[in-house]
């Protein structure tokens, strides 16, 4: 396959919907219109900053124009289509590279859902593991739903076998039959199906009917035998020779199983309970993890060894080498985006030399000579901060702040800890201060003219970080929540949030539990400011836990008025405080979320949570879980700048482009930064 690009953005801008939203039965129900309706009046164009265009997504496209949100199996047609069960959609990428939903049930565009048979009603619910057979069927393991769907070239859906899943396996006729957890699925010459299904392997008949044939459901163990004798930990892949025989990634013992036509078990490779990643024969060898199987014509057996991030090679001999490693995961220097992945989730072969393997959110192809390139979608790649530049960043970044000069300050979580980061105008990366001894989660960010950062801990705490990198304490205690006021130490918060400065130097601080915007001087008095409906990310006991990490950020802007402006990603609208304290909703319906643009109540949001100014006082919102960028005028009126409500994905060029998750947004010499899931985008000219 060879991938064509095609110019995304335009097509983009071509086929965008052009339909009203329907708000509510009310007055400001007349004056929201769709998202995508204004977005399409934008100027401007946004492109990649700082980070990596990867990451998921749902866009169609040609090659690494299009995106995938979490790829669990593949399989191949006898055309050489490939087929992903990406999240709740199939997709189908052609020998072309080009990347359509073959059938979906997260969408209710009548061109992207399945066309059902009249016994077929439900939906696939995350779809698994998939084969294909001879006819260019393709049967995919319905995981949520315990069944087993068959789907033809015309994409017509039928059910298999199983229903709803049970605690129990049930051997039967396949109208009764059911089954209790699905991994895998492989296909034999005769037309039997097998399928991993919890600690057993199950046949299903052309005939009709299901029955183990080894191992037991939910018994876990390790030992070689016959039948029900048998004991496997967690089978994943499945692959079946022709010769009938049937080849297991034994996940959780991190070993290859082989299963006879007569019910025989045996260990090909790897040794239970010892995980590794040595090469050998047989049970010298080590694996972690294993994940799928795919055959060659020779007979040779490949795996995805996920957890070491290989493809590992066994030969008929049981001979275990490594065939494909990224081989750069400590040092990444000189690694090229198209050799990279991440760890592969399946694998199948093509028989005819080529392998495809799926990442996270890629496809990609290891030729007969071991070159690997990326057939469709782009993964984020975790690359470590040293190796930073506007091609690769490392995890996914969070809060976001610009200082006097340009310079971008961006938090970046790795659990436990959140370490800062600065950015220059010209997009260079570099460490501004390694905090991970002090921090357990920077949930606000802010800086003074001076460029000392302020930010507030979730653990409970305002702290300074001088232009120097020293941190001082200015309010609060580690780890001691509750609600006082009083000078430095003695004041508490509850899970401390967005965070803001004030004409005059003072500390404006969103405290999320308490449900109040509270006001940190210079020198470090408290006191509170304004109360605020929040809605509330946790039940009290959970907040009282030492360490918690908030899900959703209240960002926090002030205008040159004076007015404070809050994000609530848990209620959906922003709030608008007048300098007196006094709290309203400026935009969006409390509990109502959705995409429509709109004047005030009439807009509506799905979780938004940055904010920021520009000189003019128009307000931007990361909405989140649109996948958008949302401007707000100070007469209230919402647009959609960047982002579409329906796509996930950074598709760079003329706004509105597409977005990822966008958590953070930053006004700054007349740009627009954007924190996403892949990196910081820039938007101009808007």
């Amino acid at each position: 396959m060879k991938p064509e690009r095609v110019f995304t953005p335009l097509l983009c801008l071509l086929t965008m919907a052009m339909s009203v939203a329907c708000g509510r039965a009310d007055d400001n129900a007349s004056k929201a219109v769709s998202a995508s309706a204004t977005s399409l009046k934008n100027k401007g164009s946004i492109a990649l900053f700082a980070g990596d265009m990867g990451g998921p997504g749902n866009i169609n496209g040609t090659g690494t124009d299009a995106r995938f949100r979490s790829l669990w199996g593949i399989a191949i047609d006898p055309d050489g289509n490939l087929f992903v069960s990406d999240y709740h959609r199939l997709r189908k990428i052609t020998q072309e590279a080009v990347v359509s939903s073959f059938a979906s049930s997260e969408t209710s565009n009548s061109d992207e859902m399945l066309k059902m048979d009249a016994a077929d009603l439900k939906k696939i619910n995350s779809p698994g593991r998939m084969v294909g057979d001879a006819e260019g069927n393709i049967f995919v393991l319905d995981q949520r739903n315990c069944s087993i769907r068959k789907l033809t070239p015309a994409g017509i859906a039928s059910i298999v076998a199983g229903g709803a899943c049970t605690n129990t396996a049930i051997d039967s006729p396949v109208d009764v039959a059911r089954f209790t957890a699905l991994k895998g699925i492989a296909l034999d010459r005769e037309g039997n199906l097998f399928v991993s299904d919890s600690n057993a392997i199950r046949k299903i008949t052309p005939a009709g009917m299901v029955g183990t044939v080894a191992g037991q459901a939910k018994v876990e163990g390790a030992r070689d035998g016959k039948g029900g004798s048998a004991r496997f930990s967690g089978p994943a892949g499945l692959v079946a020779d022709p010769a009938g025989n049937i080849y297991i990634a034994d996940q959780y013992n991190g070993t290859i199983r082989k299963l006879t036509p007569a019910g025989v078990v045996t260990t090909i490779a790897g040794l239970a309970g010892k995980n590794g990643s040595e090469n050998g024969k047989g049970r010298a060898a080590r694996f972690d993890m294993p994940s799928g199987v795919a055959l060659d014509a020779a007979g040779n057996i490949y795996v995805a060894d996920t957890v070491n991030a290989m493809i590992r090679k066994i030969t008929p001999g049981g001979v275990v080498t490594n065939f494909v490693s990224n081989g750069k995961r400590d040092n990444p220097q000189g690694v090229t985006r198209a050799a990279f992945f991440l760890p592969p989730r399946d694998i199948v072969s093509d028989g005819r030399g080529k392998l495809y393997i799926i990442d996270e959110s890629s496809v990609h192809k290891i030729s007969a000579d071991r070159v690997v390139t990326t057939v469709a979608g782009s993964s984020k790649v975790a690359i470590p901060p040293e190796y930073w530049s506007p091609v690769f960043m490392t995890s996914t970044p969070g809060n976001m702040v610009a200082d006097v000069r340009g310079d971008l300050y961006v938090t970046e979580s790795r659990f436990p800890f959140t370490l800062i980061h600065k950015i220059s105008p010209m997009g260079a990366v570099s460490r501004f201060v390694d905090v991970k001894a002090e921090f357990a989660r920077i949930a606000g960010l802010t800086v003074d003219a001076s460029g000392n950062l302020y930010v507030a801990d979730s653990i409970g705490t305002v702290r300074k970080i001088s232009a120097a990198g020293v941190t001082t304490p200015l309010a609060g205690m580690p780890d001691q929540l509750g609600l006082a006021d009083g000078a430095g130490s003695d004041a508490r918060f509850k899970v401390p949030n967005g965070i803001a400065l004030t004409s005059s130097g003072d500390v404006l601080l969103v405290d999320t539990a308490n449900q109040l915007v509270r006001k940190v001087t210079a020198d470090g008095v408290t006191s509170t400011f304004a109360r605020i409906p929040l809605g509330q990310v946790v039940e009290d006991s959970r907040v009282k836990q030492s360490r918690f990490w908030p899900s959703v950020a209240n960002g926090i802007a002030i205008d040159g008025n004076a007015n404070v402006y809050v994000a609530d990603g848990i209620h959906h609208v922003i709030f608008k405080i007048s300098p007196a304290g006094v709290s309203s909703v400026f935009a969006g319906s409390t509990g109502q979320k959705g995409s429509a643009d709109g004047s005030g109540m009439a807009a509506r949001f799905n979780r938004p949570q940055g904010l920021t100014l520009d000189s003019k006082g128009n307000l931007y919102v990361a909405d989140t879980d649109n996948n958008a960028v949302r401007k707000i005028t100070p007469e209230g009126q919402v647009s959609t700048l960047i982002g579409s409500a329906n796509r996930e994905g950074f598709v760079a060029g003329p706004l509105p482009g597409s977005l990822s998750r966008p958590t953070a947004v930053v006004f700054s010499r007349g740009a627009l930064y954007v924190s996403t899931y892949q990196g910081v985008v820039v938007a101009r000219d808007f």
